[in-house]
């Protein structure tokens, strides 16, 4: 099966490539149960690569379960405009967490912080899942 790029004719497992470096600005970082991709995490920070970004609630209770954690949603020649969360987590220890979305940060299942740590976000954040922090919620 092929598909078409105007005069360019591909077969369609070709067709999965990205032919752009930025990033479409209506991208979300999604965090859920799928693997993480296109996204890269260093010195306590979790930003976008590419299109698609996900990542996964496993890697990043493993994260929080050794510091605090930012997850953004500028990268490097990449901006995405929100941050989703599509599968609950938690954690107990004493790392915060911040969810720095370029709009907005939406809670669609649980996130519980047991410890001492803190849930932050300086954006509007729209929570449908629930959140447990133990009042520990800083803006």
């Amino acid at each position: 099966m092929f598909g078409s790029f105007g005069r360019l004719s591909l077969p369609v497992a070709l067709m999965a490539f990205e032919f752009s470096t930025v990033a479409d600005a209506n991208a979300a970082v999604v965090i859920s149960a799928n693997p993480t991709k296109n996204v890269v995490c260093s010195a306590g920070v979790c930003s976008p690569t590419g299109n698609g970004a996900v990542l996964n609630v496993g890697d990043l209770e493993n994260m929080l379960a050794s510091g605090s954690l930012k997850i953004v949603t500028k990268g490097a020649g990449v901006q995405a405009k929100d941050i989703a969360v599509q599968a609950g987590f938690s954690w107990a220890s004493g790392s915060a967490l911040t969810l720095d979305a370029h709009e907005t940060v939406t809670i669609n299942q649980p996130i519980s912080d047991a410890g001492t740590g803190h849930l932050r976000s300086p954006r509007t954040m729209a929570a449908r899942g629930g959140c447990s922090t133990s009042d520990k919620w800083a803006a």
